[in-house]
């Protein structure tokens, strides 16, 4: 679903008694749940990711509001009565779009990018699997810069996920550049900083405030 109705009245009512913290935590999963229509994912890893949370206490409250605000099955209660009752329209809409293909003449038909694979029909304009571009090789670590590899090197060895520490990395070079990041890194290093995230953070807080 590209978007839904969010009732503001009944948002508060829910999320009354949430902090700050916890309202953002339980935004995000709820998003990300109408977005894909389907359960949360399974691991906790995997839901730190949807709400980015990167501290200790950013990931007890991820935890705390999958499981008090979505079943076992990762659900939201009424996330899943709004999903479900949206599927006929969707469906229907699909249905339409693919007949109004098919009564055109094939030169006139004008198909946006991805529309053909989503009605499934054939048509000449829709991309085959043999004419579609394979996708760019993965960059090896070998090949970044020498900050990046210094960088997940030291996070992924405190257990750090490494994609959490590519993208945290990756907003400490766009808001230090690389020098002042590498030294960042270092210090951090050097003090033998065993959760070394939430200690970057503040670090370069101050650094930018400068």
């Amino acid at each position: 679903m590209n978007y839904y109705k969010r009732y503001a009245i009944d948002h508060a009512a829910r999320t009354a008694h949430f902090s700050i913290l916890e309202e953002g935590a339980y935004t995000r999963l709820l998003d990300w749940q109408y977005s894909n229509e389907s359960p949360l994912p399974p691991t906790p890893t995997e839901r730190y990711r949807i709400t980015r949370a990167i501290t200790l206490a950013e990931r007890r409250v991820t935890d705390k509001i999958a499981a008090t605000c979505f079943g076992a099955d990762g659900w939201q209660q009424r996330a899943r009565q709004e999903i479900e009752r949206s599927r006929p329209a969707i469906e229907a809409h699909r249905l339409d779009l693919a007949s109004v293909l098919r009564s055109s003449p094939a030169n006139e038909r004008e198909v946006p990018q991805g529309v053909a694979d989503l009605i499934r029909i054939p048509c000449a304009q829709a991309p085959t699997p043999a004419a579609e571009a394979a996708p760019p090789a993965p960059i090896a670590v070998a090949d970044a810069a020498p900050v990046l590899t210094f960088g997940l090197t030291l996070l992924t060895a405190q257990q750090v996920d490494p994609g959490m520490a590519e993208s945290f990395l990756a907003l400490m070079r766009q808001a230090l550049g690389d020098d002042s990041t590498f030294d960042l890194l270092r210090a951090c290093e050097r003090q033998k900083v065993r959760d070394p995230l939430p200690w970057l953070r503040r670090h370069m807080e101050v650094r930018r405030a400068r």
